[in-house]
């Protein structure tokens, strides 16, 4: 069965599936599918132009596991209090490592 779904997306998936359930109705009224068959869908969410986007959250557990390693290694880092600050997107990740683990915050800047 060749169906085209170049132009698929997700303003316009509804009108794909009901074109899609009409193809099957045809198939089997031809007799080429059987009447009991039955079609499943799965999907993924690709992002456009094959970028990922995690919104900053990899980046601010890498900061975290950073500074777990560091209380690991100097452990007369762990009793200094931790201030995390920055700029525009180095206050987004302060704030995102303060929400992921707050126990490892003192204070924002």
């Amino acid at each position: 069965m060749n169906f085209n779904t170049h132009g698929l997306n997700t303003w316009n998936m509804e009108e794909y599936l009901v074109s899609l359930e009409s193809t099957i109705d045809t198939y089997k009224l031809k007799g080429v599918l059987a009447n009991d068959y039955k079609f499943f869908i799965t999907s993924t969410m690709l992002p456009a132009n094959n970028e990922y986007q995690n919104y900053g959250i990899m980046a601010a557990i890498d900061c975290i596991n950073s500074l777990k390693d560091l209380c690991k290694n100097f452990p007369d880092f762990r009793r200094l209090p931790k201030i995390y600050g920055g700029g525009s997107y180095g206050g987004y990740l302060s704030l995102l490592i303060s929400k992921i683990a707050p126990w490892r915050m003192l204070m924002e800047l």
